[in-house]
C-alpha cells in the first residue's frame, strides 16, 4: 500500500555518489511504502551493535534514479547523516557514524531510506539498531579459503579489528610455499599466546608464547597414531588439547550436500609445551570412542569434548552423532583426576553436537547441533544452541533469535568479555560462510539480532568467492605477522 504526499524532514550533511540533490535542499518523499526496500546486507531486524562498529554501509536494490538515507537518533525527528546515491550504495562516512553512535550509546538510531523514480520520491519505513553502551574492543583472526577442496593452495589467516574496514594478513600461504594453514587458536583470547596448525612439505604446528621463542613443533603422544588437530588452548596456556583424528573427505554422488568431513577415528590428547611432551589415557583414546573437538573452562579445571561410538564404514556417516562429555583436570600435576562424565547425551535425541564453547564466566556453553556428525558446515540443518552450565537440568535451547531456518550457522566464538559472539552463516547465499555478530545477554541468556560484520563496500560479500573460516574473537591485535611467517617457511622440531 501507498499513502501520497507523506512529508518527512531531511538535513543534508553528507553526500556521497551524488544524483543532483546537492545544494536543492531535503527532498520530499510523495509517497511512504508499508515495507522496506531490497537491501545488502540487510540490517532489518533490530541488531544491537556496539557503540564502536564500523558504518553499516548498504547497498539498495530497488531500481530508481537516485537514492537517500537518513539516520537519527530515535525520537528525535531531525536526521543527522543523510547520504545520497547514484546507483543504491549508502555509504554512511566513518567520522560521522562514530560521533553519532556516541551520542547514541545505550539508545538507539533510526534510518530512513528512500529512492527517486521519475521525479517521485518513496520513503520507506525506518530500521532501528540499538547501540550498546560498551564498545568492542577485541579484533577478529579468521581464515579466508575458496569454499571447494581444489583451491586450498589459496588461502590465508587475517585479522580485523570491527572497529574499522581494514583488514591485515597474519600470514598468506602465498608467502609459506603454498602450505596448507589451518587451526588458528588463541588462549583465553589472548593475542600474545597463539598456535596455527601448517600443513605441507614442511608442517608442523607454529606455537607463541610470552617470554617463550616461538617453536614449531608435531605434537603426539604415545598411543594417538593420528595427527593433531581442533586444539584447545588451557587458560595457562602451558597445555594444548588436540583431537588426533583421522579425518577423510567424501562425496555425495546427488542431493543438496556434496562434501562430508569424517572422523574414521579419534583420541583426545593434551600437550604439555614446558616438557615438550603429549599425553593420554584409555579412558580417551582407543577403539571404543572417536573424540574430537575439545575446550577448556575458563578456569581450567575441566576439558569438555565431542565423543561418539566408533564409525566402521563410510557408509554409516549419517549414523555418527556425538555427546558432549567432560573431565576433570589438575593443571599443576597436568594430569586428569577422574574419568569422563555425560554432560549431554545429544545421540539420545538422534542430534550431533560439536565445536563447544563456553562464556568466560564459566555458565554458558555454546554448540552447534545437527543430524549427525560433527563437520557440520555443509549441513543445513546444522543450528546453534546454548546451555545453561548451572542449571538443574541440562537442555540445550535452540537459538531462535540466531539461527536462520534452512541455513547453516556454525562455528563460533565469544568475545572476551562475553558480550558479543561472532559465528559462521551461509545465509546470505547459502553457499559461502560469512562472520556475523550479535550482543549476548547474561542475565537472560538470549542474544539481540545478529548482524554480519560491515564491509567499506555493500557488495563486499557479493564479490568475494571465499569463506570466513574459524571466526576468533582475542583481546587486541595479533603481533604474530613476522614470526608466523618465519615458522611457516621452517622444519618443525625432531
Amino acid at each position: 500500500m501507498i499513502r501520497s504526499r507523506y512529508l518527512i524532514p531531511i538535513l543534508i550533511l553528507a553526500s556521497l555518489h551524488l544524483a543532483g540533490c546537492s545544494g536543492h535542499g531535503a527532498a520530499t518523499p510523495d509517497m511512504m511504502s508499508d515495507t522496506l526496500p531490497h537491501m545488502t546486507p540487510d540490517y532489518s531486524g533490530r541488531p544491537a551493535v556496539p557503540r564502536n562498529i564500523a558504518p553499516l554501509r548498504f547497498r539498495i536494490d530497488t531500481p530508481a534514479d537516485a537514492y537517500q538515507a537518513s539516520i537519527a537518533l530515535s525520537g528525535s525527528g531531525a536526521p543527522e547523516i543523510v547520504v545520497n546515491s547514484s546507483d543504491g550504495e549508502i555509504l554512511i562516512p566513518e567520522k560521522e557514524w562514530s560521533s553519532l553512535l556516541d551520542r547514541a550509546a545505550g539508545s538507539s538510531v533510526e534510518i530512513t531510506t528512500a529512492t527517486r523514480t521519475d521525479g517521485r520520491w518513496t520513503a520507506y519505513p525506518a530500521m532501528t539498531v540499538d547501540i550498546d553502551t560498551a564498545r568492542l574492543d577485541d579484533w577478529l583472526v579468521y581464515r579466508l579459503i575458496y569454499p571447494g577442496y581444489e583451491l586450498w593452495s589459496d588461502m590465508g589467516i587475517y585479522q580485523r579489528c570491527p572497529a574499522t574496514f581494514e583488514q591485515q594478513a597474519l600470514l598468506e600461504n602465498k608467502d609459506a610455499e603454498r602450505q596448507c594453514m589451518n587451526c588458528h587458536s588463541f588462549a583465553v583470547a589472548d593475542p600474545s599466546v597463539m598456535m596455527l596448525h601448517v600443513r605441507g612439505p614442511k608442517g608442523g604446528t607454529a606455537v607463541m608464547r610470552p617470554g617463550k621463542e616461538p617453536v614449531k613443533i608435531k605434537p603426539a603422544a604415545d598411543g594417538t597414531p593420528h595427527g593433531a588437530a581442533y586444539p584447545a588452548w588451557h587458560p595457562s596456556g602451558r597445555y594444548i588439547a588436540f583431537a588426533a583424528d583421522e579425518i577423510q573427505q567424501f562425496f555425495h554422488p546427488s542431493g543438496s550436500k556434496t562434501t562430508e568431513v569424517v572422523n574414521m577415528a579419534g583420541d583426545m590428547m593434551v600437550y604439555d609445551l614446558d616438557t615438550g611432551k603429549g599425553f593420554t589415557d584409555s579412558l580417551m583414546s582407543g577403539i571404543e570412542y572417536i573424540e574430537t573437538f575439545p575446550t577448556w573452562s575458563p578456569d581450567g579445571s575441566m576439558l569438555y569434548y565431542c565423543r561418539s561410538n566408533p564409525l566402521y564404514t563410510p557408509a554409516g556417516i549419517d549414523s555418527a552423532r556425538y555427546d558432549l562429555i567432560r573431565r576433570p583436570f589438575d593443571a599443576s600435576t597436568g594430569r586428569f583426576t577422574g574419568v569422563p562424565e555425560m554432560v549431554y547425551e545429544a545421540s539420545a535425541e538422534e542430534k550431533s553436537i560439536t565445536v563447544p564453547r563456553i562464556s568466560p564466566d564459566g555458565r554458558w556453553l555454546l554448540l552447534t547441533r545437527s543430524d549427525y556428525g560433527n563437520f557440520m558446515i555443509w549441513h543445513e540443518a546444522a543450528d546453534l544452541c546454548l546451555i545453561d552450565l548451572q542449571a538443574d537440568t541440562i537442555a540445550p535451547r535452540p537459538l531462535d533469535e540466531i539461527n536462520a531456518p534452512g541455513q547453516i550457522d556454525s562455528y563460533h566464538s565469544w568475545s572476551s568479555d562475553g558480550r558479543w559472539m561472532v559465528f559462521s552463516s551461509k545465509r546470505l547465499d547459502g553457499l559461502f560462510a560469512r562472520p556475523f555478530i550479535a550482543r549476548f545477554d547474561a542475565a537472560t541468556g538470549r542474544f539481540s539480532a545478529p548482524f554480519v560484520l560491515p564491509q567499506a563496500s555493500p557488495s563486499f560479500y557479493d564479490d568475494l568467492l571465499q569463506s570466513f573460516n574459524v571466526p576468533e574473537f582475542v583481546s587486541d591485535r595479533v603481533p604474530h605477522s613476522d614470526t608466523l611467517r618465519r615458522l611457516a617457511n621452517m622444519p618443525a622440531a625432531k
